[in-house]
C-alpha cells in the first residue's frame, strides 16, 4: 500500500510541476526554408527541425535528414486534431513572452519600405488580440528594412508555461472531439444508405 501511494505522489507532484518551454522559429520566406528549434527548461532541446513548404505539403527534416511530410489541408483529419489540440492547449498556457522580428530588404526603397510598414502593422494587430487574453505577457517587435540585397526573413521566439496536467487535458479533449466528429460523419453515412 505504501509503495503505491509513493507512486501515486510523484505521479500527481509531475503532472503539476510547470514546464517552462522557449521555441524559436525562422523562416526565409525567398528562399523558402526554415528552422524551429524548442528547448524545455530553456537548455534542454525536444525539437530542432528544418522545415520548408512545398507545393500543398509542410516538410520537416532533422538531422538525419529523415524528411516528414504534412498536408496542408484543412479538411484533414490530422490537421483538425491539432487545430481542435490547440484551442483547448492555449487556454492552459501562460505566455511569458513572445517576440517577432523581420528583415525586410529590397533594391527597391519603396516597396522595402512598404512592406516593412505592413509588417509593422500586421504584428502590431497581432499583438493587441494577444494582449487582450495574455495581459501579462511581454511583447516585443522589431522591423528592419534594407535597400542593398533582396531578402525577407521572418524570426518568432516564445517562451511559455504549462503543466503536465494541462497538456494531457488538451490532448484527451482533441482526441474526444475528434472521435464526436467521426461517429457523427459514420451516421451521416449510414442514414445515406452507406453512399458517400
Amino acid at each position: 500500500m505504501k509503495i503505491f501511494l509513493i507512486v501515486m505522489t510523484i505521479i500527481v507532484v509531475l503532472l503539476t510541476i510547470n514546464l517552462p518551454i522557449k521555441a524559436f522559429l525562422e523562416y526565409d520566406i525567398l528562399n523558402n526554408n526554415g528552422k524551429i528549434k524548442v528547448f524545455v527548461f530553456w537548455i534542454v532541446p525536444i525539437v530542432i527541425m528544418n522545415f520548408s513548404i512545398a507545393g500543398e505539403y509542410l516538410n520537416f527534416s532533422n538531422s538525419r535528414n529523415k524528411i516528414i511530410k504534412i498536408k496542408l489541408d484543412i479538411n484533414d483529419e490530422k490537421v483538425k486534431f491539432f487545430n481542435d489540440f490547440g484551442s483547448y492547449f492555449k487556454r492552459k498556457i501562460y505566455l511569458q513572452n513572445l517576440g517577432i522580428y523581420a528583415l525586410v530588404c529590397s533594391e527597391n526603397p519603396v516597396i522595402s519600405s512598404t512592406i516593412g510598414a505592413t509588417l509593422n502593422a500586421i504584428i502590431g494587430i497581432l499583438f493587441s488580440i494577444i494582449n487582450i487574453y495574455k495581459p501579462d505577457a511581454d511583447l516585443n517587435k522589431y522591423i528592419s528594412t534594407g535597400y542593398r540585397q533582396t531578402e525577407l526573413r521572418v524570426r518568432c521566439n516564445i517562451s511559455i508555461v504549462f503543466s503536465l496536467y494541462d497538456l494531457i487535458w488538451a490532448i484527451y479533449m482533441a482526441y474526444k472531439k475528434n472521435l464526436e466528429r467521426r461517429n457523427e460523419k459514420n451516421r451521416e453515412i449510414k442514414q445515406q444508405g452507406g453512399v458517400k
